[in-house]
């Protein structure tokens, strides 16, 4: 399933990429889901639903390049296509790392050449993402950006590469998010095997830390970590 938005507010172009993306279905079996949002704060607050984004840049309230630039604040993944009358109009949209461009009045075999493309690099990009719920609203994080987790005050922080991120809960809910070949629990934290540099001694290097190992719990983190650079 591909779920795709739209950030759109001109009613007739929205009609159009519909109509492309329904063709598209049919002549190659893919399952699609599609939302179009005439806001870009709309999608915004929503944007961890999607797969792919596609962008008007000349929205009339708000630029497009700016809600993409937002977006990238939080989702620094998502592939974003953007809509424009002319090419003109897309060469700024780079700086929000769009992964490329449509111009209207929209055409069908340009369309799905684009969904080809999408989804062979949704494909190769194929790491696991969770939904996590902050104080400004839901977020999107790649696995792969998540060194570990600890708890605190009712509170757990993820701590990513780029920074820390609190959300209200316990240490064993947001566990559950995550499957047992990725993550070690270690004691108040959940280690992310693939950010572990090292065990050595009773020390183990995650991220930036270093967190100490008792004897009980060594043997099952080094089995973890072997399986898990093992994996095929």
């Amino acid at each position: 399933m591909l779920k795709i938005a739209i950030c759109e507010e001109k009613h007739d172009v929205v009609a159009s990429f519909k109509e492309c993306f329904e063709r598209y279905k049919e002549e190659k079996g893919v399952e699609l889901e599609v939302q179009a949002f005439a806001k870009g704060s709309s999608f915004l607050s929503k944007q961890h639903k999607f797969d792919v984004v596609f962008m008007d840049v000349e929205l009339q309230e708000e630029s497009g390049i700016d809600i993409a630039l937002k977006l990238r604040e939080e989702n620094k993944s998502m592939p974003l296509v953007f809509i424009a009358a002319s090419k003109r109009f897309v060469i700024n949209g780079y700086t929000a790392d769009a992964v490329d461009f449509l111009t209207v009045p929209v055409k069908y075999a340009e369309v799905a050449t684009m969904l080809d493309r999408l989804q062979t690099r949704l494909v190769k990009m194929d790491v696991p993402s969770v939904a996590i719920m902050t104080k400004e609203g839901a977020r999107r994080v790649s696995v792969d950006q998540i060194t570990y987790l600890d708890s605190t005050l009712h509170h757990v922080v993820y701590h990513l590469v780029d920074g820390d991120v609190r959300v209200r809960g316990s240490l064993n809910e947001e566990a559950k998010k995550f499957t047992e070949d990725r993550f070690f629990r270690l004691g108040g934290t959940l280690i992310n095997l693939g950010h572990v540099h090292k065990v050595w001694g009773n020390d183990l290097y995650v991220g930036r830390i270093c967190l100490p190992l008792n004897r009980n719990q060594k043997p099952a983190l080094v089995a973890s970590l072997l399986a898990f650079m093992n994996r095929g």
